[in-house]
């Protein structure tokens, strides 16, 4: 995902919830159920959809 997001030119903020105590409990709040997680707008992305991610990259840009 970090390769995806850097070949498209977007800034990101990675969150390891694996270490990350309050990251792991806003994880589980949001109802969560994969990872990465990735949050363009108001768009959160679960997994690897690169047709998600397209479209919302498009979105943002409008």
């Amino acid at each position: 995902m970090k390769e995806f997001l850097s070949r498209k030119g977007l800034e990101f903020e990675e969150v390891d919830v694996a270490s990350d105590l309050q990251a792991r409990q806003q994880f589980i709040q949001k109802g969560y159920r994969g990872v990465p997680v990735t949050v363009i707008g108001k768009e959160e992305i679960i997994g690897f959809d690169v047709a998600k991610l397209e479209e919302a990259i498009a979105r943002a840009g409008d």
